[in-house]
């Protein structure tokens, strides 16, 4: 616990900047020109001898001396200068960048102490970071003292009369690239490392979190069911779970009136399909989960840049479902298809498509608010069962209990809400 939470401490100061992590493998990649030797070893001769020029002119008096001085701050400027762009190109364009580096450097530090853990994964981590000639947290922490070094090469009231002299920013800009020479190739797998223990940590963290959450069972033969399936997102004081069980029939046609929680209950299977696949604990007291790809069709929108209408979305939708479906049997969530038609084709179009995943082997719900596509469970008495959620209205207020039951939903609340709200 204490080691997670010191990970997050310092992760969160890194902050949640995608661009930061792509432009560092960029950068990783690029290639640039290596920095020629005898550029080097004149660099050195430079410097020496404008000083030395300067300090026999000026200091010493020889007049000669003060030309070649002269002459040669002339130089090492053009020099300086070719390079400048060179050197702005290789730093990563970050604000703040040293600090950005610092603190990845500390979180891979605290990765590369695995080797105190048993798990054999975090000490495939740790090996990672050492797969260089130093820990990844040493070279980043050079990476970081080079690009802070050369963080000041655009002002030229520091940087023309220190690298006139010196060439400071030349002799930092060629570190860099024998930097990147040693290290570039690993930066990669560095970035990976963060990323995946990062997840992992997500997982750990959202496991303690929820102590009263179960880890479900496993089974290759599509079983899926959940006891006392609740949202994770609704507070433990106000979540109402129900059970429900896809072994017997595959499918279920979901029927209620409107607020009674058919769509809330489709979110809870999804999301805790989605934990359960993941190897978490889902919101439940029991489950068996066969994992398989998780397919929805919910709250769809148009697109007006794309000239797209909410019926044209949702069919493109249902197309890639069914495609999925085609290649392996998935566990599908559908809410109140075809919105945007007529109610016969609505009806019609519903048929068809409840059929297609029966055909299809779906497992799966779909709610709806039509009562007639109920019938299909006589058709196929063996693939689908109807379930509701019921509303009650009681002197005058209108009640939901939340409750999945079995059945067809057999109470009707529209016109009640309507007449409520003065709307009729």
């Amino acid at each position: 616990l204490r080691w997670r939470q010191e990970f997050i401490a310092t992760t969160a100061l890194i902050g949640d900047s995608q661009e930061f992590y792509e432009q560092m493998e960029q950068w990783a990649a690029r290639e640039e020109k290596a920095f020629p030797r005898l550029l080097k070893f004149f660099l050195w001769g430079a410097s020496l001898l404008v000083i030395a020029s300067l300090i026999a002119g000026y200091g010493l008096g020889y007049e000669g001396f003060k030309v070649v001085g002269n002459t040669l701050i002339t130089i090492n400027l053009l020099v300086f200068l070719t390079f400048v762009g060179k050197i702005q190109k290789s730093k990563l364009g970050f604000e703040n960048t040293y600090h950005l580096l610092y603190t990845f450097k500390k979180s891979i530090a605290l990765i590369e102490k695995a080797n105190q853990f048993e798990s054999t994964r975090f000490q495939l981590f740790s090996e990672k970071l050492h797969a260089g000639e130093q820990s990844a947290s040493s070279s980043i922490s050079q990476l970081s003292r080079l690009l802070d070094d050369l963080d000041n090469v655009g002002n030229i009231l520091v940087s023309i009369p220190l690298n006139i002299f010196t060439f400071y920013h030349l002799h930092t800009y060629q570190k860099l690239q024998k930097w990147k020479q040693a290290h570039a190739k690993h930066i990669a797998s560095w970035l990976s490392v963060i990323a995946e223990v990062e997840v992992l940590h997500s997982f750990a963290n959202f496991s303690y979190n929820n102590p009263s959450f179960a880890y479900p069972s496993l089974n290759d033969q599509q079983l899926i069911s959940f006891e006392s399936l609740g949202h994770p997102l609704i507070p433990a004081k106000g979540r109402v779970c129900n059970t429900i069980s896809f072994a017997s029939h595959r499918f279920v046609i979901l029927t209620g009136s409107n607020m009674s929680g058919k769509s809330t209950f489709l979110r809870a299977l999804g999301v805790n399909m989605l934990l359960a696949t993941m190897g978490l604990p889902v919101c439940a007291q029991k489950a068996t989960i066969h994992p398989m790809k998780l397919l929805v069709s919910m709250r769809l929108s148009d697109s007006l840049s794309d000239g797209k209408s909410y019926f044209y979305a949702e069919i493109n939708r249902l197309r890639t479902i069914m495609d999925q479906l085609e290649k392996a049997p998935c566990f599908v969530l559908l809410d109140e298809l075809l919105r945007g038609t007529n109610s016969e084709d609505k009806q019609s179009g519903t048929f068809r498509i409840i059929e297609k995943m029966v055909a299809l082997n779906a497992i799966g719900v779909i709610a709806t608010h039509d009562l007639e596509v109920c019938t299909l469970s006589e058709k196929y008495p063996d693939t689908l069962q109807n379930k509701c959620f019921e509303s009650q209205i009681t002197a005058g207020e209108l009640y939901f209990d939340y409750t999945l039951k079995e059945g067809i939903c057999q109470n009707k609340n529209a016109t009640f809400l309507m007449e409520k709200m003065r709307v009729i």
